[in-house]
C-alpha cells in the first residue's frame, strides 16, 4: 500500500524478506504523449530541500509527499525540460 496505484511486492517473510519491490500504474498511457524512457527515482536525505529546489528552479511538483509503508516517502516532479523525476527518503534498511 502507498499512493493510489502502488503495489508492494514481498516474496518472503520478516525473517527472510526475499525480493522486495513495487509496481505502479503508468502515469500516462504510452500514446505518443506519455513517458517514453526510464522513470528515475533518487534516494535523498531531505525531501523538503528537494521540493524547495524544484519550485525555485522552475520545476513542477506532480506528487507531493506520499508515504509507502516499509519503504519510505516519495515525491515526483517535472524538471524544467519536462522530465518525470522521483525523489525518495528510504526507511532504514529498505534499499
Amino acid at each position: 500500500m502507498g499512493p493510489a496505484g502502488f503495489y508492494l511486492i514481498h516474496t518472503g517473510d520478516e525473517a527472510s524478506p526475499g525480493v522486495r519491490g513495487l509496481m505502479h500504474r503508468r502515469h500516462t498511457p504510452r500514446s505518443g504523449t506519455g513517458l517514453n524512457g526510464i522513470e528515475a527515482t533518487f534516494a535523498v536525505d531531505d525531501l523538503d530541500a528537494v521540493l524547495a529546489a524544484v519550485r525555485a528552479n522552475g520545476g513542477t511538483v506532480t506528487m507531493d509527499k506520499a508515504p509507502i509503508p516499509t519503504v519510505g516517502v516519495l515525491v515526483r516532479f517535472l524538471d524544467p525540460e519536462g522530465n518525470d523525476i522521483g525523489a525518495m527518503t528510504y526507511e532504514q534498511g529498505a534499499h
